[in-house]
C-alpha cells in the first residue's frame, strides 16, 4: 500500500539546507500554515512556494529535536478554539524570509468555529526529517503562550530532573543547603539539628562556667575564703593597716616619719600642670597631662620663655588605626603596638620657640623618688630628638627616631634623700625648632625586667643586686 500522507522539504527548503551545512550557518524556522488544498487532499510537490489554499499561518509553538531520532525535527502549533470554520488537509513550514521550507498532507480535518456550536483547541504536528538537524535553529516566539500537555510535561519533568533550583537567599525563596558547622557565619545555610545541640552545649557550657565566676560590680566582696585568696596572691606575709586619719600620714598611727621622705621633698621642689599657670603649684596629681616635678627649675627663669611643652596621650584598649601616628611610632618600637598593652602615659614634647645660648644648667628633672638604704633603683627613659641640639640621658647620635636609655642607680647611706634625672643641653645652644620628645609613663614599683618594653620610670627593687 503507498504512502498516503507524508511531508518533504521543498526545492528552496532544500537548498536552503544545502547551503546552511556547507556553510555553517543556519536556517530560522519561525512559522507554519495549514490550508485546505482547494477542496481535496492535495499531493505535496517539491517545486511547491506556497499552499494551494492556505487558511491560517502563525508562528511556531515548539521547534525541538525528536529525542528518539536527532535527524527529525519536530514543529507543533496549537490552533485555538476560536479559529476554524475550515478543513485542513495540507501544512507547510516557513523560515524567518517568508520561504517555504516544508510541505506536507495530512489527514483531513475539520477544524469548526465556536459560533457552528462546536469548538475545540487543535495541535498541528509536523515532522522533518533532516541530514544535520545542526542546520537549523530550534527557536520560537516567546510571546507565543499556546502550549500542548505533552509539552508542558516533558518541560515539568526536565525541570524536576535539573539542578536548576534557586538557593534560598534572605529575601527570596529557594531551597536550602544544610551545615552542621556552628562557627559559620554563613546566610545561606541552614543549621541541620545536630549544630543546634552543639550551639546549646556550647551556650549551657558557658553559662555553668559564668555561675562559678566573680561579679565585678561586687568588688571582691563575692570572693568565698578572702585570707585563702590573698594567701594565693603570695601576699599572706603583707601587713595589713588602715590608712592614718592625720594629716601628713599614710598609715593608721599616724607616724609622721613614713611621710618623712615624701615631705622632705615637695618642701623643695614643686610640680606644674601643664594647664594652669607656670607659676601656680599644683601637687594634687590630678590633671591627665601633670608635668615632671622642677620643670624649668635652675634654667635661670629662661625655660617658659624658651619651650612649648604638648602633650599626646598613649591610652590602652583603642585599635592601632586610631590612635595618634607619634604614639603607633613609640609603640612600634617598643613592640606593644596592639589593642592592649600595660598601662597608660603620655608622651611629652618640648619645641624651641627660639635659639638660646647659656643654658648649661638642667632644663628639668624627673626624681627617682626616695629609696631606702640598701635598695637600688632602674629606669628607662624613651626618647627621640630632632634638631641639632645634644641631650643628655639621649642617644643624640640617631635624631628623628625613638630610642630608650636605661639607668640603673643604687643608694646611699643617706636614707630619706633622693636622686633625678637631669635633663639638659650641657652647654650646647638651643635652636629653634628643635624637639625633644619624652615618654611620661606611670610609676611602676617591683624589681625592674629589662626584657620589659613598658615605659618606667621609677621601679624600686629590694635589695642590691637583685
Amino acid at each position: 500500500m503507498s504512502t498516503k500522507f507524508f511531508t518533504l522539504l521543498t526545492q528552496l527548503g532544500a537548498d536552503k539546507l544545502a547551503n546552511a551545512v556547507a556553510l555553517g550557518t543556519k536556517i530560522e524556522i519561525t512559522h507554519m500554515a495549514v490550508g485546505d488544498g482547494g477542496g481535496s487532499l492535495p499531493t505535496p510537490d517539491t517545486r511547491q512556494t506556497k499552499l494551494i489554499n492556505e487558511k491560517r499561518r502563525a508562528a511556531i509553538n515548539t521547534l525541538s529535536i525528536d529525542p528518539k531520532n536527532t535527524n527529525q525535527i519536530i514543529a507543533e502549533q496549537v490552533i485555538p478554539e476560536s479559529e476554524g470554520g475550515w478543513w485542513i488537509r495540507e501544512i507547510g513550514l516557513y523560515d524567518k524570509d517568508g520561504v517555504l521550507i516544508a510541505v506536507g498532507n495530512c489527514a483531513e480535518t475539520y477544524k469548526p468555529q465556536l459560533q457552528e456550536g462546536s469548538g475545540r483547541t487543535q495541535t498541528i504536528r509536523m515532522i522533518l526529517i533532516v541530514s544535520s538537524a545542526d542546520a537549523v535553529t530550534l527557536k520560537v516566539d516567546p510571546s507565543v503562550v499556546l502550549a500542548t500537555r505533552e509539552y508542558v510535561d516533558d518541560s515539568i519533568q526536565k525541570h524536576a530532573n535539573s539542578r536548576n533550583h534557586p538557593d534560598a537567599t534572605l529575601k527570596e525563596k529557594g531551597f536550602v543547603i544544610l551545615s552542621s558547622a556552628v562557627d559559620s557565619a554563613s546566610e545561606t545555610h541552614a543549621a541541620t539539628p545536630k549544630a543546634v545541640k552543639a550551639t546549646y552545649d556550647l551556650a549551657r557550657a558557658a553559662d555553668n562556667n559564668a555561675n562559678g565566676r566573680l561579679e565585678k560590680s561586687k568588688n571582691g566582696a563575692d570572693i568565698p575564703n578572702k585570707d585563702e585568696f590573698v594567701k594565693n596572691l603570695g601576699l599572706a606575709e603583707t601587713a595589713k593597716m588602715p590608712i592614718g586619719t592625720t594629716a601628713n600620714t599614710l598609715m593608721a598611727g599616724n607616724d609622721a616619719r613614713v611621710t618623712h621622705m615624701y615631705t622632705s621633698y615637695i618642701n623643695e621642689r614643686t610640680a606644674l600642670a601643664v594647664n594652669k599657670n607656670a607659676s601656680l603649684t599644683d601637687l594634687g596629681g590630678s590633671g591627665e597631662r601633670q608635668l615632671p616635678v622642677g620643670m624649668g627649675i635652675n634654667a635661670n627663669g629662661k625655660f617658659w620663655d624658651i619651650f612649648d611643652v604638648e602633650f599626646t596621650k598613649v591610652v590602652t584598649g583603642i585599635a592601632p588605626e586610631n590612635r595618634p601616628q607619634l604614639a603607633r611610632e613609640l609603640l612600634q618600637y617598643m613592640k606593644m603596638d596592639e589593642l592592649y598593652f600595660h598601662g597608660n602615659f603620655n608622651i611629652m614634647k618640648l619645641r624651641a620657640k627660639k635659639s638660646a645660648d647659656g643654658l648649661g644648667g638642667y632644663i628639668f628633672h624627673i626624681p627617682h623618688q626616695c629609696i631606702l638604704t640598701g635598695c637600688f633603683m632602674s629606669f628607662v627613659v624613651y626618647h627621640k630628638v630632632i634638631g641639632k641640639s645634644n641631650w643628655k640621658y639621649c642617644n643624640n647620635s640617631i635624631k628623628g627616631k625613638w630610642n630608650q636609655h636605661t639607668t640603673h642607680v643604687y643608694t646611699n647611706n643617706f636614707p630619706g634623700l633622693y636622686d633625678h634625672i637631669d635633663f639638659k643641653t650641657d652647654g650646647h645652644s638651643i635652636n629653634a625648632g628643635d624637639e625633644l620628645y619624652i615618654a611620661l609613663p606611670q610609676i611602676i614599683t617591683g624589681k625592674w625586667n629589662p626584657d620589659n618594653l613598658c615605659p618606667q620610670l621609677f621601679n624600686i627593687g629590694s635589695g642590691l643586686g637583685s
